[in-house]
């Protein structure tokens, strides 16, 4: 059982499981896809055989968790999920948060589709949450399987900085068997903030991957090509790579396109418009499939891939960069700084607080330097999705035959 945020629908975390779904479709018999998705879109990917989808977890109307509270068994679950926050310091002044949040976590337990197919009798059930968020939030109230729990953390659902406390950490973490964090940065995150509820043997490092679409062209002649991909939000700091790109422009001709839509795009074209810059060339292209952002990696020439994130998880955006031999300039948040970097030959790595002249100059620095980078090399020993999905699913099937919480 896959619990996601979008998948299969061809959106939003698509583009991470489209690398890891053959593997569990080889691995286990029946795969099963429950999403909780945000408003849009509901065109699905191409699933592979053996991988359905059971429907997504929006329904059934909000007060029907109010009865399934009544349920002895679930008030009981219920109460002993705040327990395990209160206990863990993380109920004091959120108690009306937490509730909620439980509250939802039993609605989407409830779903007749899931439940189903947690029941299907003389089956091992393997439970793998993609977030420990949108569909995740189900983890909590899932009963006796005869397989693993496995939750992964990312980076707006690890991070409490990012949005304040996050909900339902300890009842999460206690419910699975196997906790997955994709960065060193978040092991040791999740490691200092929850001793007792992740032992060693349950918190381990899972790294996300990429697949092989060869190697990008370099600009042969005209402007410098640089490329970003994200949502155009606060977090991502798209402005910042702007202003970087408007920076380097007064030294030599520069092409940036981005790749991403989002709540701050409108205010970004504006600054676009109204900035001079004219040694500089902006195409600004919105909302972009995977594909397409594939396309434009493999099929136009890309110098330097740019990401100023003030917080991250490890942004496969970087991965998807570093497969295709392009170098990067990144701002050193959250596991940003185990993928790229000047020791590692992929790029240049600066201070999350660096401003536009800063990155402008790092970006100068990986272009004098081009011909001494290997991006693809640390992408082969590190971000290979054939080899990090085949990983993922040896942790996620049980060391014996039965596992139970």
């Amino acid at each position: 059982m896959l619990l996601t945020n979008e998948y299969p629908y061809a959106r939003g975390d698509a583009s991470f499981l489209v690398n890891e779904i053959d593997a569990l479709a080889a691995r286990f018999d029946d795969v099963v896809v429950f999403n909780y998705p945000s408003p849009g879109s509901t065109t699905t990917t191409d699933l592979p055989p053996g991988v359905r989808f059971g429907g997504t977890l929006k329904g059934p109307p909000r007060w029907r968790p109010l009865f399934a509270l009544l349920r002895p068994d679930v008030m009981l679950r219920t109460l002993r999920t705040l327990e395990l926050e209160r206990r863990a310091g993380r109920l004091k002044g959120r108690l009306k948060a937490e509730g909620i949040a439980a509250l939802a976590g039993v609605k989407r337990s409830r779903d007749a589709s899931l439940r189903h197919a947690l029941g299907e009798p003389g089956w091992r059930v393997t439970v793998y949450a993609f977030w420990a968020a949108g569909a995740g939030i189900a983890v909590p109230y899932i009963g006796r399987v005869r397989g693993r729990v496995a939750l992964r953390l990312h980076g707006y659902d690890l991070y409490d900085e990012r949005a304040g406390r996050l909900p339902l950490r300890a009842s999460l973490f206690r419910r699975a068997d196997v906790v997955l964090p994709i960065s060193h940065h978040g092991y040791d995150y999740l490691r200092s903030r929850f001793p007792s509820e992740l032992a060693a043997d349950k918190l381990v490092l899972s790294r996300l991957g990429t697949a092989d679409h060869g190697i990008a062209r370099r600009t042969e002649e005209g402007p410098v090509t640089l490329l970003s991909c994200s949502s155009v939000s606060e977090v991502k700091r798209v402005e910042l790579v702007h202003r970087a790109a408007v920076a380097l422009s007064r030294r030599r001709p520069v092409r940036w396109v981005h790749l991403g839509g989002g709540p701050q795009l409108d205010a970004l074209r504006e600054a676009v418009d109204t900035t001079p810059a004219p040694g500089l060339s902006v195409e600004l292209r919105g909302q972009a499939t995977h594909q397409e952002v594939l396309h434009v990696l493999g099929t136009e020439p890309i110098d330097v891939f740019v990401n100023a994130s003030s917080s991250e998880g490890v942004p496969v955006s970087i991965m998807e960069a570093l497969s295709f031999d392009v170098p990067v300039v990144a701002t050193d948040a959250g596991g940003s700084g185990e993928l790229v970097g000047e020791e590692m030959k992929t790029g240049r790595l600066v201070p999350v607080d660096s401003d536009a002249e800063t990155i402008a100059s790092a970006v100068q620095d990986v272009l004098e330097h081009r011909e001494d980078l290997t991006p693809r090399l640390v992408w082969a020993l590190h971000c290979d999705a054939r080899t990090n999905a085949a990983r993922l699913v040896d942790l996620l099937l049980p060391p014996t035959e039965e596992s139970h919480v």
